[in-house]
């Protein structure tokens, strides 16, 4: 059968990642550990950031003054645990959707290269595209209770702070399951899927895209050693990765975030209420709102992420 292709590899018979002796099983499966490697390592970098993304996008105008007042004021609050409030939602499920995604990518990767033999053992960055896509719409389905439980104990202690509420309202993810119930868990399941959809889409493209726009010996002037030079140029096509991806579907995720950050108050709130409430509150750059912290987090977060990623398929291969 022939060799699958990835994104950010040269594609030839023989290199890492391209086992031409893979099965489409087994090259699926070989993302999907990959994946769960990956996603534990993105996450401990990039959680405390998007904490404070999170809490910027679902306060209320003048809560904040800045992403660095929100991240002072949960420190002063809360300790630096607070920037790891949610951590053990994503901790167990983000990893599981990460290798969703991944698995599912590489699976629709290689029933390309069936359906479209002529492209040989490449495939053009919007073909990565359109594969990013359909594994986001499927990890969408299933990546909205996550969020939900993740937004909700992220967002909760500042309710507190601001809405003179004598305690916190869900104590850890089991006590929102049994509060909210199936119904409640997957408030916000539309935007997710919307929001993985464009964005798994336009991961993949941008990263195949960047990858091979990088060539290693751009960083010739940082170290001479090839290897290192290979690191670098995924490291920074990822992180780059990261934040046109955050840009795209910045507006969708605002909404989504908003959607799920209302508990037992408004179980009823459409898309269409948040979003002309959003509106209302400062026009379109409200749906920008915490777009800042999402690129401090973007950058080193996905580049440790698609890094950690391409080394751990490497590894694999070897065995």
């Amino acid at each position: 059968m022939s060799a699958v292709a990835r994104p950010g590899v040269n594609v030839k018979m023989g290199e890492p990642g391209r086992n031409v002796k893979d099965s489409a099983s087994v090259h699926a499966a070989k993302n999907f550990l990959a994946g769960s490697v990956a996603a534990v390592a993105g996450l401990a970098v990039g959680h405390p950031l998007d904490t404070i993304r999170v809490r910027m996008q679902t306060s209320d105008v003048g809560v904040y003054r800045s992403a660095t007042d929100c991240f002072v004021r949960t420190i002063r609050n809360e300790g630096v645990a607070g920037l790891y409030r949610g951590f053990s939602s994503p901790l167990f499920g983000i990893t599981i959707l990460k290798s969703a995604m991944f698995g599912t990518y590489g699976y629709f990767i290689s029933l390309q290269q069936r359906w479209h033999p002529g492209h040989g053992h490449e495939l053009p960055s919007w073909r990565h595209g359109i594969a990013g896509a359909g594994a986001g719409l499927i990890v969408g389905c299933v990546s909205a209770p996550v969020d939900r439980v993740k937004i909700l104990l992220q967002t909760q202690r500042q309710r507190v702070w601001h809405g003179g509420i004598a305690s916190v309202q869900f104590t850890g993810p089991i006590d929102i399951i049994r509060k909210l119930g199936t119904v409640g868990l997957f408030q916000g399941v539309g935007a997710s899927m919307a929001r993985e959809t464009v964005g798994t889409g336009t991961y993949f493209f941008a990263f195949h895209a960047l990858k091979h726009s990088f060539k290693p010996e751009l960083f010739s002037g940082f170290t001479q050693n090839q290897h290192a030079q290979k690191v670098l140029s995924t490291f920074v096509a990822g992180g780059l990765t990261g934040m046109a991806t955050w840009t795209v579907m910045f507006p969708i995720d605002v909404v989504k975030s908003r959607v799920q950050a209302q508990a037992a108050v408004r179980p009823d709130c459409t898309y269409w209420q948040v979003i002309r409430e959003t509106f209302r509150e400062g026009g379109l750059t409200m749906f920008y709102k915490g777009w800042r912290p999402t690129m401090l987090r973007a950058f080193p977060a996905h580049a440790t992420i698609l890094l950690t990623y391409e080394l751990a398929i490497k590894f694999l291969d070897r065995l």
